[in-house]
């Protein structure tokens, strides 16, 4: 078989090349618990305009607040001899036609917050990308932020990474919620925070 290719578009940007692998859209459904999807590829979209993505950098019995639609990606395979195919000189899968390839829009990486900085937290990043039908984030990293009160007894405050996507715009903040004043123990607090982000188009996904 023929091995090797690169696809560019009409502004030189590489589409398809042997030398990675495109994933494509292997399986998708509704939730409101992202607890369970740590070990997938996935992009997140929310069912409703406006609607929240609360990200999980710990785990919690508190659902979305509203549905998101996960979109999982995986490496192309072979399940016919229909469409076009790129093979790697080992044989395996580059590019599927079949699958629907990952369309990434942009990459975001959300300004290092440290604990001094706690109104910053409010700021937040805001986005707009004209042209798309729907969007999405996959999350490349994300970090809990924590504040100890020095009452022992009150509650942990613990901010985590949200987005927000209404239409075309993306909105990349926090939500906050409590953990009781007994996991102060548990609670490894970092000297800086941020999170990484990347915009896909799941038009017609």
């Amino acid at each position: 078989m023929a091995i090797g290719i690169s696809v560019y578009n009409d502004k030189n940007t590489l589409q398809i090349d042997d030398r990675g692998i495109t994933h494509g859209l292997v399986n998708k459904y509704t939730t409101t618990d992202l607890n369970n999807v740590e070990n997938e590829l996935c992009a997140y979209s929310p069912t409703v305009d406006g609607g929240q993505i609360h990200i999980r950098t710990i785990k919690s019995s508190a659902p979305q607040p509203n549905n998101v639609d996960v979109f999982v990606f995986g490496k192309p395979s072979t399940p016919d001899n229909f469409g076009l195919q790129v093979f790697r000189e080992d044989g395996t899968v580059s590019f599927h036609s079949g699958y629907k390839p990952i369309r990434v829009v942009d990459f975001i990486r959300t300004p290092i917050i440290t604990p001094q900085d706690y109104e910053k937290l409010f700021t937040g990043i805001t986005k707009t990308y004209e042209g798309y039908g729907r969007l999405g984030v996959i999350v490349g990293s994300s970090t809990a932020m924590f504040f100890v009160p020095s009452n022992i007894n009150s509650p942990v405050q613990v901010f985590q990474p949200a987005v927000v996507i209404t239409g075309n715009t993306v909105q990349f903040g926090w939500y906050a919620n409590k953990l009781p004043s007994a996991a102060r123990d548990s609670v490894v607090v970092k000297s800086s925070y941020h999170n990484d982000f990347i915009v896909v188009d799941l038009t017609n996904y």
